[in-house]
């Protein structure tokens, strides 16, 4: 599991809190009717969150929860550098991190991140010069 083991260890203290006072729910945050939260409300929440930390209060766009996704994906490829060996252990593991049935799916976060695109491009143009000397 890619968590940090304090993070295991708050989950579980709240998973254990959650079941004590009635609440047995599939989801990991429910409603207050023990189903699944509207995304209206999640995002709601976060927006809240976001303000009483203090974060990006002057940003005209606020961040998004799905950012937080966004983030770690192309971090973790920028980690890689442009080993390309790196890159595709990996790919596969970030693919499976976020829940993508086909790897094609996070192909992606490879052009979202300006380093590896640079990386990539670099590559591409070595290659194409041995190609064409």
């Amino acid at each position: 599991m890619p968590l940090h083991a304090s993070t295991r260890e708050a989950l579980q203290r709240y998973l254990n809190a959650r079941r004590r006072r009635g609440g047995d729910s599939d989801w990991l945050f429910p409603s207050v009717r023990h189903r699944q939260m509207c995304s209206r409300m999640v995002n709601y929440t976060f927006s809240c969150i976001l303000r009483r930390a203090g974060i990006a209060l002057e940003r005209r766009t606020q961040p998004r929860i799905h950012d937080l996704r966004h983030t770690f994906a192309t971090r973790v490829l920028v980690q890689c550098g442009a080993d390309r060996g790196v890159v595709a252990r990996h790919f596969v593991a970030l693919s499976t991190y976020l829940g993508h049935a086909d790897v094609r799916n996070t192909y992606w976060y490879l052009e979202a991140t300006p380093q590896m695109m640079t990386d990539i491009a670099s590559a591409a143009e070595t290659l194409v010069g041995e190609m064409c000397a």
